[in-house]
């Protein structure tokens, strides 16, 4: 079974969020970054992409949807996982945004300012 670490921010500080020191890995140290785990046929789209999706997607928007948050059990932070729907099992809820498509969209300028 594929599986691809998805780090997503909103540039948002989260106390619940999993506190990350090294830059290299998310590129935003603190709380501020949600790992998102998606299995299988989820991330398809993902390892379609690229042979390394987990650097190649860094900057990219992506759309998730079903995602399924939880805490974690040793010290109560937020992480997610993306798995097979079990009544939709063809159904993929990922989705990497075209590049062009992004910077187009309405909500665009206002995010990048």
């Amino acid at each position: 079974m594929d599986a691809v670490q998805l780090y997503i921010t909103d540039y948002t500080r989260n106390e619940q969020m999993i506190c990350y020191e090294d830059i290299s890995q998310v590129r935003l140290p603190g709380q501020y970054t949600l790992q998102i785990s998606v299995y299988g046929h989820q991330a398809k789209p993902l390892v379609e992409f690229s042979r390394n999706p987990e650097e190649d997607l860094k900057g990219r928007f992506v759309n998730c949807r079903n995602v399924r948050p939880k805490l974690t059990d040793e010290n109560g932070l937020l992480e997610a996982t993306m798995f097979i729907d079990a009544g939709r099992p063809n159904k993929t809820d990922v989705m990497i945004l075209p590049t062009d498509r992004v910077q187009t969209s309405p909500w665009y300028k206002d995010f990048k300012a």
